[in-house]
């Protein structure tokens, strides 16, 4: 099975060199079942050659980098059909779900895997304690009472 499998977002984070555990992790098994991995990358350079070897992720059948057309219109296009050569392309995995979604409508099979990049809410800067689940009952009862209030009311103008 030929896989494309874009690198960042998956196995390196987008922002720093941190690898992705659950990716890695993916990655490996995959090349343990010698699948033909294609590895995608917004940036082929010295620094991503070194970092695959420092992870020690050997394997992958090539590592090309997203055609630049590709990067500006959030595709895969011409990047896929770079990879059409050596064969079809069996599942993209990708952690874009726009991207996604165009290479599905486009007829490839897409696996999107979506890693949230804080591992707890309460760690995002945006993050607003919010209500327990019980209080959000409370709301919610309230909420449904006024609106049945609501409505009577209308019955009765009517």
């Amino acid at each position: 099975m030929n896989i494309a499998l874009v690198i960042e977002g998956i196995m390196k984070s987008p922002v720093s060199e941190a690898p992705i555990p659950t990716g890695i992790a993916l990655y490996k098994a995959l090349v343990d079942v010698e699948h033909r991995l294609f590895l995608l990358t917004e940036n082929r350079d010295a620094l991503l050659l070194d970092w695959l070897k420092f992870m020690y992720l050997p394997g992958y059948i090539g590592l090309e980098e997203i055609d630049q057309v590709d990067q500006i219109s959030g595709t895969l296009h011409r990047s896929l059909n770079k990879l059409r050569v050596t064969g079809p392309v069996d599942l993209v995995i990708d952690p874009d779900p726009a991207r996604c979604a165009d290479t599905f409508e486009h007829g490839y099979t897409v696996m999107p895997m979506l890693i949230p990049a804080f591992a707890r809410p309460h760690w995002r800067p945006d993050y607003n304690a919010t209500p327990r689940p019980w209080q959000q009952l409370e709301i919610e009862v309230q909420r449904q009472r006024e609106l049945a209030v609501q409505a009577a009311r209308r019955e009765e103008q009517e």
